[in-house]
């Protein structure tokens, strides 16, 4: 998702802006967090189908079945294993090779998984497999003595957010502290229903830093922050009762992956 190119004058309309953005990115958070993986095993119960397991977790029928090897979609029975993919929807300028370099993936792995050659052209709009197992577990790359070295909102264990949004849920304990990864200003800090109250923190080489899931905010907009400045006190989530902050990062109002974001 690309931020909105709506610009704001003033200290209270650009809080306004930062807001409306996140809004719309919460829109976006899919009611369900796969476990991190390449995919997620689920047993089809009495009554499902292939189709409705492809509607609520956002992947085409047709991925399911190439990714499970499935024949016949109307021979799925009850108890079978289904394992869910991270897919990737095609956007406008995406190429193999930025693909690839996205999610630290080889352009032949992902032609292996897709059964595609290298001249097959990617349509806007289209969803592909993406075999990112060590990425999309750890939320961060291949190399996990130097990743694991990164400094993170919170040290409990990440899981990638799947579906529409590029970032990672940290878990911890209501009263943990959450803390910046980075030095930037507090653009906007306020209550979302549903996902705590949220902290924006932006740099001056137009990186965004969100921070949902806090009880508690200890920073105010304007507010200039370091790495490990404290940011809020994190709480339970009022849909599963789960202590987590979510994390994302923005460049130029482009998701891009929280590892790979500067950390100074």
């Amino acid at each position: 998702m690309r931020f909105p190119c709506i610009y704001y004058k003033g200290k209270t309309q650009s809080a306004r802006y930062y807001r409306y953005i996140f809004i719309l990115v919460l829109i976006l958070i899919p009611s369900v967090i796969l476990p991190a993986s390449t995919s997620a095993s689920i047993t089809i119960q009495k009554g499902e189908t292939l189709y409705k397991i492809a509607k609520k977790y956002d992947v085409p029928v047709d991925l399911l079945m190439k990714y499970n090897n499935i024949g016949d979609p109307t021979k799925i029975k009850e108890g079978t294993e289904i394992k869910i993919p991270h897919v990737h929807t095609i956007k406008k300028g995406d190429t193999l090779y930025s693909i690839s370099r996205h999610y630290d993936v080889s352009i032949n792995l992902i032609l292996e998984y897709n059964h595609l050659s290298i001249d097959t052209p990617l349509a806007i709009g289209s969803k592909i497999i993406i075999p990112v197992s060590s990425t999309i577990e750890n939320g961060h790359g291949h190399d996990d003595e130097r990743d694991d070295s990164l400094l993170w909102p919170h040290s409990g264990k990440r899981e990638a957010l799947q579906g529409k949004l590029t970032g990672v849920a940290i878990y911890g304990e209501p009263g943990d502290t959450i803390v910046s990864v980075s030095t930037g200003t507090v653009v906007w800090a306020g209550l979302y229903r549903g996902y705590g109250s949220i902290v924006f923190i932006k740099t001056g080489r137009d990186y965004v830093y969100v921070y949902a899931g806090n009880e508690k905010i200890l920073v105010e907009v304007g507010d200039s922050v370091h790495p490990s400045t404290p940011l809020g006190i994190l709480g339970r989530n009022s849909h599963d009762g789960m202590a987590r902050v979510f994390f994302c990062v923005y460049k130029n109002r482009w998701p891009i992956d929280p590892s790979k974001a500067p950390r100074n």
